[in-house]
């Protein structure tokens, strides 16, 4: 289901979260998006992860969403990618600063070149 949202707004990469998501997981995953110069914006909606990662895809005009659900699951979708086939879908709970790479990733997705890869980002977030 898209959620309306202003054609302005929907030029960026879309994060759907679920109501009570850890918004430490949400706010890593805006700051790994923003910090490769890709807008974020930031909605709201039930389900799992990859159901809200298809509404936020589906609500980006870029055709990416990601989805943070309350049980600490981050999904990256593309609208060409089959309905349950998830670019990227992996947990966060235990570590939120894994929503970071996750937000790297997707904008990554979007300018077309290769994701960080979990051990060396990881490394360079632990070396922080």
């Amino acid at each position: 289901m898209e959620q309306e949202i202003s054609q302005k707004d929907a030029l960026s990469i879309v994060i759907c979260q679920e109501s009570g998501a850890d918004m430490r997981i949400v706010s890593k995953v805006e700051q790994g998006i923003e910090e490769e110069q890709v807008p974020a914006y930031l909605i709201s909606s039930s389900g799992n992860s990859m159901e809200l990662a298809r509404i936020a895809a589906d609500s980006s005009l870029l055709g990416i969403g990601v989805g943070v659900d309350k049980n600490g699951v981050v999904t990256i979708c593309h609208f060409k990618m089959p309905v349950n086939r998830p670019v990227l879908q992996v947990s966060a709970q235990k570590n939120p600063s894994v929503g970071k790479i996750i937000g790297a990733n997707a904008a990554r997705l979007f300018k077309g070149i290769p994701f960080l890869k979990f051990e060396e980002a990881q490394n360079a977030v632990n070396n922080l």
